[in-house]
């Protein structure tokens, strides 16, 4: 039997005596075609200004050019056909003439334009890592094409996060978006896509509700409501869906309850991969003077001990990570072995520290630093105080912030105010996901280059890659450009980790069963499989 560490038996005693003040407004689903969703916490936006983890109920809102089918290829979206020219520079797209906005105007090629090039480029830093730098111009020679002339070849222009797959391609309407404040334009809170559900109210710290659209021009879903609650505490959520209050939980339940909660009938639960190679990162802000210190860094990567987390935390749904990459399914063929970061060593660790200039202080301190960790992901609490007992054990003293979902975002990515930051971080699925660290990437939005690293010669390497259509000669690159973060430590990577979900399969069936168990259902697709189980 699995030992439960003394601090999480701590913090669930307490969760359990304030749970009913947590869980909030009940919204029970009565009606076999209301979709109920549980969510960590509120959404940043409903629209482009949000992260990836607000997908959750985006997609369902919006459409985009193109796709994922439940095996990660490119599927037809708003873009029903296209054709790729012989030397792969020219995509010509062709856009369903029944495609409306929820408003009912038309959805024509310029929305596509101009969601792509002003939209994603300034506020989507995945499409900044990769499509964006790929693309010459945009035509759009009638309402319904769309012509992308690029300046290089790409070969992931279809990948679902750095492509024009949903994360980079979501469509705005032209009309309500132009000439506006991105951050502060209303249809962020209320949002009007061409998706299959629309938008109907979100009240802040409880709940968002959608319903089905029944103009939707694409594939009609037999859901007639979905309901998103926000429920922040994980025991609430875990009880929530035991108790039939919530349908399925995407990536949000807690390791130590997924044995239990499936084992209930009519109900599954499970650990599942993602396409990204998720990882759970302690980052470093470089642009304070203490971390500019390579030695500093490395005694850090010395200090925490990887190997240990799966175990105490992830009850088996985690491996300790070897590198900056992590080897999954869609990255094996271009992930370095070799590019190793340093063993866990604390003797090592406090050697290093001392060269770097911090000694034993009178207070039994080298320093005081902090850690910040958002609440969306219920294991990070465990991770951070193995984190910061690790760090005690040589004498840093790390204080721990806990913020909400939003706060975390800004505090990060946006305001970049932080020591160190508690991070899941995506290493894949195509090595695009490397631009994260480029300088071009030092950018205050979401999901970029929240470290401030920069290397000339990382920099150059994943241009190069980016453009060379020799796949030995591009692996070179890549495997490169492992190596300098090995050697440069801009972070300690800690765990890959394997999401948990729940799913109401005695209520609700999804075909195909991916869509929720590979987490494609939570990212990118948008639900129109999912029918009442008969």
């Amino acid at each position: 039997m699995k030992r439960i560490p003394s601090f999480r038996i701590m913090v669930m005693a307490l969760v359990v005596g304030m749970i009913i003040g947590l869980v909030g407004p009940v919204v029970v689903a009565t009606e076999p075609t209301t979709l109920v969703i549980g969510l960590t916490g509120d959404p940043k936006s409903i629209g482009p200004t949000g992260t990836n983890n607000d997908a959750c109920v985006a997609y369902r809102v919006y459409s985009s050019l193109t796709q994922l089918d439940k095996n990660g290829m490119p599927a037809p979206d708003l873009a029903q056909s296209w054709e790729v020219s012989s030397d792969s520079l020219t995509y010509t797209f062709h856009l369903n003439p029944m495609a409306k906005f929820h408003d009912g105007t038309p959805v024509t090629s310029e929305d596509v334009k101009f969601s792509i090039l002003e939209v994603a480029n300034a506020l989507v830093s995945h499409a900044t890592q990769g499509l964006i730098p790929s693309i010459d111009s945009i035509e759009t020679p009638d309402e319904h094409t769309v012509v992308f002339h690029l300046s290089r070849v790409f070969p992931e222009i279809f990948d679902g996060r750095y492509g024009l797959g949903p994360r980079c391609s979501m469509v705005l309407k032209k009309a309500d978006w132009e000439g506006t404040d991105y951050f502060t334009n209303p249809f962020n809170l209320k949002p009007i896509g061409s998706g299959p559900f629309k938008f109907v109210e979100w009240v802040k710290g409880s709940h968002i509700v959608l319903e089905r659209w029944d103009n939707y021009w694409g594939e009609k879903t037999e859901i007639e409501k979905v309901v998103f609650r926000v429920i922040t505490d994980p025991t609430a959520m875990s009880l929530s869906f035991e108790n039939g209050e919530v349908d399925y939980v995407p990536h949000a339940i807690v390791s130590s309850d997924v044995e239990r909660l499936n084992s209930l009938p009519g109900k599954e639960a499970l650990f599942h991969g993602t396409m990204c190679g998720d990882t759970v990162s302690v980052r470093f802000n470089l642009r304070k003077e203490m971390f500019q210190d390579i030695t500093l860094r490395r005694a850090f990567a010395y200090a925490i001990n990887r190997e240990r987390i799966p175990g105490l935390v992830y009850y088996g749904g985690a491996t300790a990570t070897p590198g900056y990459v992590n080897r999954t399914a869609f990255s094996a063929w271009w992930y370095n072995p070799h590019a190793i970061q340093a063993p866990y060593d604390p003797e090592m660790a406090k050697t290093l520290l001392d060269k770097a200039g911090y000694p034993v202080g009178a207070d039994g301190w080298r320093f005081h630093t902090t850690i910040v960790y958002g609440t969306n992901f219920p294991e990070d609490a465990y991770v951070a105080e193995l984190v910061k007992a690790d760090l005690a054990n040589v004498e840093i003293d790390a204080k721990l912030i806990s913020l909400d979902y939003a706060a975390w975002v800004d505090s990060t990515f946006v305001n970049w105010d932080f020591d160190l930051t508690l991070s899941s971080t995506c290493t894949g699925p195509a090595p695009t996901a490397l631009g994260r660290y480029t300088s071009s990437n030092i950018i205050p939005v979401a999901w970029a280059n929240d470290m401030g690293f920069s290397n000339f010669e990382y920099d150059e390497l994943f241009k190069r890659q980016g453009a060379e259509p020799d796949k030995e000669k591009r692996l070179a690159y890549l495997y490169r450009m492992q190596e300098i973060m090995v050697e440069q430590e801009p972070g300690v990577f800690l765990v890959q980790r394997g999401a948990a979900s729940a799913w109401n399969s005695g209520k609700f069936v999804a075909e195909p069963e991916e869509l929720w168990k590979e987490g494609l259902g939570y990212y990118m697709m948008h639900l129109t499989g999912v029918r009442p189980a008969r």
